[in-house]
């Protein structure tokens, strides 16, 4: 299967950031205008997590908090499992079901790739379904033949 970076060539090299002072609407706001599901938080060329929906959702919504005096700091994700642009995607794909995440921080050393999300892996599989299903689907009507 293919290598992570070859994923991130093909996607936008336009990263979606914030930084962990934004304050949480602007943040919103700015989600909902480009159409996204996450932002990239970076204090200048330094990663330093990512704010989700989800995040937004279960630490703000549920609990009640006033997202008019948050910031992306305040609830943005830490602490997430980051891989290697040499990574393979299936290997990717194994360590979001580990850490139950939809989203991967990528890395060439010590330099910010880019992010590798499951939406971006099922649209690698789509692209290779012939590798992957077809080839399960000619031998079995062969055997059936």
């Amino acid at each position: 299967m293919e290598k992570v970076i070859t994923i991130l060539g093909r996607k936008q090299p336009y990263f979606n950031t914030v930084t962990s002072d934004t304050a949480l609407n602007d943040a919103l706001h700015k989600m909902n205008c480009e159409n996204i599901r996450y932002l990239i938080v970076m204090d200048g060329d330094r990663f330093l997590g990512l704010l989700s929906e989800h995040d937004i959702f279960s630490k703000t919504m549920m609990k009640q908090l006033p997202l008019e005096r948050m910031t992306v700091g305040q609830i943005m994700k830490t602490g997430i499992p980051i891989v290697d642009s040499e990574e393979t995607v299936e290997n990717c794909l194994k360590m979001m079901q580990l850490f139950k995440v939809h989203h991967l921080p990528v890395f060439d050393d010590f330099r910010f790739c880019g992010v590798v999300s499951s939406d971006d892996i099922l649209q690698e599989a789509m692209q290779h379904r012939k590798d992957i299903f077809d080839e399960e689907s000619d031998r079995l009507f062969s055997i059936s033949d």
